[in-house]
């Protein structure tokens, strides 16, 4: 990235965090979306804003920003640990969808790169409890169904 762009970067993410303070979440979206589009291979800015969406509860596109993570984590063969978080902040919208399985495989996989990730541990035993209780239900409703 050239000099100038990544002042501009900064310049983004710093109007960016600025929006975080008072609980602007769309103004931090938009930021982050500016910062993203001068460098796409800048993981921060794909969990910061994934984490914004998250907290205004639009779960697909956090979902896209966490895979981008992993993915670019992944390829570049950094540090484990932002792919850890990637997984784990991906599982918890996957949790929060209602999609059990899917954010067990995520909280898995987290904990497989790194065993020390408690959050990812805590995360799975919710789900793990939600899976179960949404089978209970399904196998109640199916076990109620009279035949006529």
């Amino acid at each position: 990235m050239r000099q100038e762009d990544y002042r501009t970067y900064a310049a983004y993410v710093r109007k960016a965090t600025d929006h975080l303070k008072t609980g602007n979440f769309q103004g931090s979206i938009r930021e982050l979306g500016q910062a993203i589009q001068l460098d796409p291979n800048i993981i921060h800015g794909y969990i910061s804003r994934g984490l914004c969406y998250l907290k205004t509860g639009e779960y697909q596109y956090a979902i896209d920003d966490f895979s981008k993570v992993i993915e670019i984590d992944h390829s570049a063969n950094t540090a484990y640990g932002l792919r850890v978080e990637g997984y784990t902040s991906r599982g918890l919208c996957y949790l929060e969808t209602g999609d059990y399985q899917y954010a067990i495989d995520d909280f898995n996989k987290a904990i497989e790169i790194d065993h020390s990730a408690n959050t990812a541990y805590e995360l799975r035993v919710e789900a793990l409890s939600k899976l179960n209780e949404s089978k209970g239900f399904q196998s109640k409703k199916k076990n109620n169904t009279k035949i006529r």
